[in-house]
């Protein structure tokens, strides 16, 4: 389920079968091409997503797969049904514990939806931002690869670097609550492991706490804009920096706070050094694990790294800020496309909004 989010499928996390394990799984565990998917237990319920890739993979307990009556619905059209009706269907909750929805439940649950011709109008436009959001995205992976393969080959000539104690370049390094307040429906985000996408704080899974709360928390401390956080228990290692519009952001105990000394490293050197080969290395060497992976803020300090010079750093600064604020742009089109499509969603559906002059 942590895999899903509504209309897009992730494979941050990922586990593995081997071939003989895949092949005495029963097919309808196994996903094909076109397939809804649709998430009906625990935080991330209600979630739904088309798998449109080849390879071959199975879904867990907590997510169920949806063949549609092809006669009646859409593939498509049914995911944008179930992602605008998440309240909704969330409602039907019949766990004191944890969020759930049974899948006899969902299929009880009725919907008015139009003829194929008309769906397939919505899908149209709705599959326009969709593509364009995919499209930035792939951009963005591009402009990522391309700016770690050239901030890891600087690492290549040992005399571009000097070793230090990871304490000694930041003038903050903190992590958030270890005792999460309650969550409320609207207030300050909550960052946790699973809110860091690709260098960036993702609003699909986020929660919130109140004001109040984040008062308690943040007494000694604030994140501001420019901040990085590093994830340090569970999956460690992602890397995400806050932004304007990230602020006020309350942090997990999950995660590090971090900012660099300006007398060693910026910010925008430093999200692409937490990223390099060289450091995700170094600490994952200090990564101890009982229950789960976790990495303390002590064994951080004192963590050796090898660290640019600053000449080097200065003569890359424009280019690795840049490609940042390349993929930031990217970053803010597609959410502002996303708000787009949730807007145009329930007015397309209740046909709010004309499709006559829509053609297929």
């Amino acid at each position: 389920a942590k895999n899903i989010a509504p209309y897009n499928i992730t494979f941050d996390e990922s586990n593995f079968v081997d071939e003989e394990t895949f092949s005495r799984i029963k097919d309808n565990h196994k996903l094909h091409k076109g397939e809804v998917l649709y998430t009906n237990i625990g935080s991330q319920l209600g979630n739904s997503a088309i798998y449109e890739f080849d390879d071959e993979a199975i879904i867990t307990w907590n997510v169920m797969k949806l063949i549609p009556n092809k006669d009646i619905i859409d593939n498509y059209y049914l995911c944008y049904l179930l992602n605008s009706n998440k309240s909704y269907i969330k409602a039907l909750n019949t766990s004191s514990t944890m969020p759930f929805v049974s899948g006899k439940a969902l299929m009880n649950v009725e919907f008015e939806v139009p003829d194929l011709q008309t769906q397939k109008k919505v899908i149209k436009v709705l599959k326009n931002i969709e593509d364009k959001i995919k499209l930035n995205n792939e951009i963005n992976n591009n402009l990522y690869e391309l700016a770690m393969s050239h901030f890891n080959s600087l690492y290549k000539e040992e005399n571009n670097t000097y070793e230090v104690q990871f304490g000694d370049i930041v003038s903050l390094l903190r992590d958030g609550t270890h005792n999460p307040p309650k969550r409320v429906e609207l207030g300050i985000p909550l960052l946790t492991g699973q809110t860091i996408v690709n260098g960036f704080i993702d609003y699909e899974k986020m929660t919130y706490v109140s004001e109040e709360d984040y008062k308690k928390i943040h007494a000694k401390y604030e994140p501001i804009e420019n901040d990085l956080v590093l994830t340090k228990i569970g999956t460690v290692g992602k890397v995400g920096m806050l932004r304007k519009k990230d602020i006020p952001m309350c942090i997990h105990c999950n995660s590090a706070l971090i900012r660099f000394d300006e007398e060693y490293m910026d910010q925008y050197t430093g999200f692409w050094f937490l990223n390099s080969d060289n450091f995700q290395s170094a600490f994952r060497k200090i990564v101890t694990n009982t229950v789960q992976d976790f990495v303390s803020l002590g064994s951080m300090q004192k963590l050796n790294v090898r660290v640019l010079k600053k000449d080097i750093m200065k003569d890359n600064y424009l280019i690795f800020k840049s490609i940042f604020e390349k993929i930031s742009f990217n970053n803010n089109e597609s959410t502002t496309l996303a708000n787009l499509r949730d807007t145009l969603l329930p007015k397309l559906m209740n046909g709010e909004i004309d499709l006559d002059n829509i053609e297929i």
